[in-house]
């Protein structure tokens, strides 16, 4: 399949309609989501930020391929629990993520999670209410996390990719960027109810803007990102730090899962 072509537009992401964010406050349907202010946001990226990079030696490479204005889908893949708070806090924007409706149930998790932008999903269920308020952020010229893969890794690799995000992205002529993580998925595997210790890097990747896709069926879209984010994953695993320590953490056995989860345990 064809890769699709760079175009060297600038980062301000001008090739879009809605080049800046909205001044004016969204309010999303539904009686269980809350928008905090701004400031409250900005008050914990720096917090996120400095305990992970002491805890866990966060690396953010690649930050200059962050668009600074206009609608930005954060395309990344899914590791652990750690992903939307560890991208989140390397992006200098205001963003907003997917998370399971479930988390949302009680009441005081619900206000922090809503606080901090998430969006209430039920992947059982029927999506659209995430998908309005989703739209809705991009309209407004705003940043949303999505992993396109529906859940988190079983063994660390990238798995397939759901084509939604295509959708989101052709509605509202949002620009595409593609971050891999690699290191999450060893500190947390999806099998463990905690966290352990562990190295996390994050790669932003160049951006695919709505002139670059517009020309490209959903199919072709999503393999150039997946293969953009396959690549990335790649390009850290080769980084001398997370190579050792990820060599450390298979000679323990600290990768695989117990066979009894594995057989027992599904989304």
């Amino acid at each position: 399949m064809a890769k699709i072509k760079s175009h060297h537009l600038n980062r301000s992401g001008s090739s879009s309609p809605a080049s800046q964010e909205s001044d004016r406050p969204i309010l999303p349907a539904g009686p269980n989501y809350w928008e905090a202010p701004d400031w409250w946001y900005e008050l914990f990226r720096p917090i996120v930020r400095v305990v992970w990079s002491l805890v866990y030696w966060v690396n953010y490479s690649g930050k200059e391929n962050i668009p600074s204005r206009g609608p930005v889908l954060v395309v990344c893949n899914h590791q652990s629990h750690f992903d939307p708070p560890v991208v989140g806090a390397g992006v200098p924007r205001r963003m907003w993520y997917f998370g399971r409706r479930s988390l949302f149930h009680i009441r005081p998790v619900r206000w922090f999670f809503s606080s901090l932008g998430g969006i209430p999903v039920d992947v059982e269920g029927s999506p659209l209410a995430g998908v309005r308020i989703s739209l809705r952020q991009l309209q407004a010229g705003r940043v949303l996390l999505i992993f396109p893969e529906g859940t988190r890794t079983w063994d660390g690799n990238v798995g397939a990719f759901r084509p939604g995000f295509a959708m989101l992205a052709r509605r509202t002529r949002a620009a595409i960027l593609p971050v891999a993580i690699e290191g999450a998925f060893h500190a947390w595997p999806r099998w463990r109810s905690l966290p352990r210790r562990g190295i996390i890097h994050v790669l932003f990747l160049p951006p695919l803007w709505p002139d670059e896709y517009a020309t490209v069926d959903d199919e072709a879209l999503v393999a150039e990102v997946r293969r953009r984010i396959c690549e990335g994953v790649e390009q850290l695993r080769c980084r001398p730090i997370l190579r050792e320590w990820q060599r450390w953490v298979h000679q323990l056995g600290w990768d695989l899962p117990p066979k009894k989860f594995v057989h027992t345990h599904h989304d």
